[in-house]
This record gives C-alpha cells, structure tokens and sequence, in this order.
C-alpha cells in the first residue's frame, strides 16, 4: 500500500519530467502544464521563472551577435579595400596618406569592438552581478582618473557638491563605473579638442528630489531633439554623430 502511496503521490512529477522530455530545444514558453496539485505548483513557477531569465539571454545574446557583425562589417570591408588600394600604390604620398587612412579606420574599428566587448561584458554583470551600496563620488573619480589617460587636449574637471559627499545608490560598482567612463568618453568625442568648448566638467550632486547623480557635461553640439528618445535605446546613435561608435 505505501509503495502505490508514493508511485500516486509521484505520479504529476512523472508527467512533468514527460512533459520536459518532449519539448523541441527551441521552445523556451511557459510549461503549461495539465492541473497539478497544488504542492507542485510552486516547482512549475520556478522552472518558468528560469526558463524565462534562460530565454531573455538567448535573446539579448543574438541580438548582441548581429548588431556586432553589422557594426563591425563595414570598417573591416573598408579596411580591406583600402589595403588593397595602398598594395598597388606607386606615389609614395600618395600611399603615405592612404596608410594615415588605414590607421584612423583601424582606430575607429578597435573602438567600436571595444564598446561592444563593453556593453557585452556590462549586460553580464548587470545579469548576474551582485547589487551592494556603492558611493557614487569614489566611483566618479576613479572613472575620471580612468579617463585622464586618453583625456589628450580635454581638461576634465571634477566636482563633489557637499551635500552629495559619501551619497550611495544601489548597483553593480562595475557596471556604473563602465557608464561614467563612457559618458566622460563620449563627450571627449563630441567636444571640440584644443578649443575652451573642449572643458568636460563630471559633477557628483544631489537632484531637485534628492537622489544622487553623476553629471557629465560638455561643450559639444548635443543631441537633436528629435533624437533624445531615440538614443536611450541600445546600439542608437544620434543622427549628427560624425565619429563612429556602437551608441
């Protein structure tokens, strides 16, 4: 009798595990499965809650594949091309500037890869990465410090208001530092160098409602009307960008 207890009692598990046997590897839906008692109930919401964060990573890894390949198809083809160009080059000016251009565009490709290796590496912290307390003027000044490296003829100023000193929110520490230091890089790009527009000034303050925040103002052309809801969605640029970039 409690061997036929347990097999009857064991019984929705069985046809769980069927149910999971027979599906195609390319559905990632809901299980939906026959009524259940409801002591199995809470196990089917768990495997659709992972099944869900499963599919929602699959999705953003293809989505990351193709606009990788899209970004970077174009500079390696021009890349290429203008190879081939400087191989069959007699004027040695002539191919002095076309190596000048090679380099530029090589440069432009590796910065590009680099922001999408970037963005990947983000969306993986930000996925699986732990939130803990981070103070947002350490953090702001590490990425500044970051970006003096590569700051060429920009001068970056930085500023801690002091209602904001030792102000914290809650996130992954790299994920933050990684947006500061491309917010700083951005506005190096789009900033005039070797003019006074060039001054890039990166603010810890409080908002009018009081939280935290991190400001990275430059003196560039900004961006168009038109385009401010556009380029808060990911791999969007704004239509007046001239360098280019991954968004």
């Amino acid at each position: 009798m409690i061997p036929f207890s347990i097999r009857l009692a064991l019984r929705p598990l069985a046809t769980l595990e069927a149910m999971v046997k027979r599906r195609d590897p390319a559905d990632l839906g809901p299980l939906d499965p026959p009524s259940m008692p409801a002591e199995i109930a809470p196990l089917v919401e768990a495997l659709d809650r992972f099944v869900g964060r499963l599919r929602e990573t699959l999705d953003r890894n293809r989505e990351f594949i193709a606009e990788a390949a899209h970004q970077l198809r174009t500079p390696l083809a021009s890349l290429r091309g203008m190879a081939e160009i400087a191989l069959a080059e007699k004027d040695p000016d002539a191919l002095r500037d076309q190596v000048a251009r090679i380099h530029r565009n090589a440069a432009a490709a590796a910065r590009i890869t680099a922001q999408l290796l970037a963005d990947a590496a983000v969306a993986n912290r930000l996925q699986i990465g732990s939130r803990v307390a981070v103070r947002l003027d350490r953090l702001a000044a590490e990425a500044v410090n970051d970006a003096v490296g590569f700051s060429g003829d920009h001068a970056i100023r930085f500023d801690v208001e002091e209602e904001a000193e030792g102000a914290t929110v809650t996130g992954d520490a790299g994920a933050l530092r990684e947006a500061v230091r491309n917010l700083i890089e951005n506005a190096m790009i789009h900033a005039a160098a070797g003019t006074s527009a060039a001054a890039i000034d990166v603010t810890v303050a409080r908002t009018a409602d009081g939280a935290a925040a991190v400001i990275v103002a430059d003196r560039g052309p900004g961006i168009l009307e038109a385009d401010k809801a556009r380029v808060m969605r990911r791999f969007e640029r704004g239509s007046g960008a001239s360098e280019p970039g991954s968004g």
